[in-house]
């Protein structure tokens, strides 16, 4: 048996069912007030956090810092890919691009071949072409002492 209390609540709560199931039927629904203020602060943090990871300082956590000038093409997080391979070790794919030295190599001639590199590991590149490190840094390092 149902105190009067929830008999109360249990009415109330069988009469706005069954104004629901009328506007239902009638086709009239009740919308709700919608907030128009929070759908602009919503709208304003997407913006907000769009250009944050557009900019350059956005993407800082990221990438270690801009490309050189002949890689400007590259820049951004959503070219990380183009140049690295992710996996259980991050490797590099210089010689993906630079065909015409991975030709080389391949026939043994030139310059890059006199360093025996190993095959397949294009990670011996960086130790001569640092990237990373700004759009006027040069990418050759010449080091005398291993000429």
């Amino acid at each position: 048996m149902l105190n009067s209390r929830q008999g109360v609540r249990v009415r109330a709560l069988q009469e706005r069912m069954a104004r629901a199931l009328q506007d239902q039927r009638s086709g009239r629904f009740r919308r709700r007030a919608f907030s128009w203020p929070l759908l602009r602060a919503l709208f304003l943090l997407a913006i907000v956090a769009a250009v944050g990871c557009l900019s350059a300082r956005g993407f800082a956590p990221i990438s270690p810092g801009p490309l050189s000038r002949a890689h400007e093409s590259l820049n951004g997080a959503l070219h990380c890919t183009d140049c690295h391979r992710f996996g259980s070790a991050a490797t590099l794919k210089c010689l993906s691009c630079h065909t015409e030295i991975a030709g080389r190599l391949g026939a043994g001639k030139g310059l890059h071949a006199t360093y025996k590199l190993p095959k397949g590991n294009d990670n011996a590149c960086s130790k001569c072409h640092s990237e990373h490190n700004g759009e006027d840094f040069a990418l050759i390092k010449w080091d005398t002492q291993d000429l």
